[in-house]
């Protein structure tokens, strides 16, 4: 999950003056399919797993990441080489 908590941040860094529902498309291919992990209505507003998408990415705080990193993990199609190397 550490490789995670790497990778999103790091993709979505060159993007920080976007807003997330914008800039997450660019961290992998297909990727704005998690939208609707962050977004899911059904979940309660204060849930660690929602984040507010319009946010722009400098602006989000460490739940936000968190949401994002715990959307990506559950993504059926996230990716499993993120290109990180020693």
């Amino acid at each position: 999950m550490l490789d995670k908590w790497d990778y999103c941040p790091r993709k979505l860094f060159v993007l920080k003056s976007k807003k997330l529902e914008h800039a997450i498309g660019h961290s992998a291919p297909g990727s704005t399919a998690l939208l609707s992990y962050l977004t899911d209505l059904t979940l309660p507003a204060d849930h660690p797993a929602r984040a507010d998408v319009l946010k722009l990415i400098h602006k989000m705080e460490t739940t936000d990441w968190a949401a994002l990193v715990h959307a990506s993990n559950a993504w059926p199609f996230a990716l499993e080489d993120l290109l990180i190397t020693e």
